[in-house]
């Protein structure tokens, strides 16, 4: 166990859960405890989903950090409690290459959940995303996932292309003239043209992803800011 985690282990004792002992609540204890679980669930999604914990990356756009964490999740004055369950409800693990501090190693991951209209995204919103930075500035790759939030469990999204992600290591993606990559982030597909580059979204709330793989200093400090999603006519 680490050090961090005993004082969770004397929250559980409080309610008869120890290590090594049965666990036979009343039923009284038991329904108190599983209109919890609905509770702190509902708090996880809301702590994950719309994070209070951090501020835009890069100023004048939406992208958050995914991770907002130290891999510690101790910093000065204090062990972090929102961070630590904002992350771990959608993922399972945390490495110091995944912060984005290091330029030229690891990645970054940008996640948004709202449209520059400020409103929740949705499922049948025709949305497209900028996201290939300029020649240069990766080492490796850049590619986004879709998620199901709020109502879902910030799960990827089942679909009838089984696609999951779209990035620059995707053998089916098309480039514009430009070289700029442009994802098309919706439930129904953008037609034959655009459909290689179609990321399959759920009815309701979602949320993306960014993965940026090998990022170099640009990209961190902000001299490149990726674009915001935007509505597609």
């Amino acid at each position: 166990m680490a050090e961090r985690d005993r004082l969770f282990m004397g929250m559980l004792k409080s309610i008869g859960i120890e290590k090594g002992k049965p666990f036979d609540p009343k039923p009284e204890q038991k329904k108190v405890l599983e209109e919890a679980v609905v509770a702190g669930e509902a708090m996880a999604k809301a702590n994950t989903f719309d994070k209070r914990i951090a501020e835009p990356f890069w100023p004048g756009r939406h992208w958050k950090l995914a991770m907002h964490l130290d891999p510690s999740q101790h910093v000065e004055n204090y062990d972090q409690l929102d961070e630590r369950a904002a992350w771990f409800y959608e993922a399972v693990t945390a490495s110091d290459d995944t912060t984005g501090r290091h330029p030229g190693a690891g990645s970054t991951y940008r996640e948004a959940q709202e449209l520059d209209s400020d409103r929740p995204w949705q499922g049948l919103v025709h949305v497209s995303a900028p996201l290939r930075p300029p020649a240069g500035l990766l080492r490796q790759d850049v590619g986004a996932a879709g998620y199901r939030c709020r109502g879902g469990l910030g799960v990827v999204v089942d679909n009838p292309i089984d696609r999951y992600s779209v990035g620059s290591n995707s053998t089916h993606i098309k480039y514009a003239a430009d070289g700029s990559l442009t994802i098309y982030v919706q439930r129904v597909s953008p037609g034959p043209e655009r459909e290689s580059n179609w990321l399959p979204t759920p009815p309701g709330p979602f949320s993306i992803i960014t993965r940026l793989y090998g990022p170099k200093p640009e990209v961190l400090n902000g001299v490149w800011k990726q674009p915001d999603i935007r509505i597609v006519d």
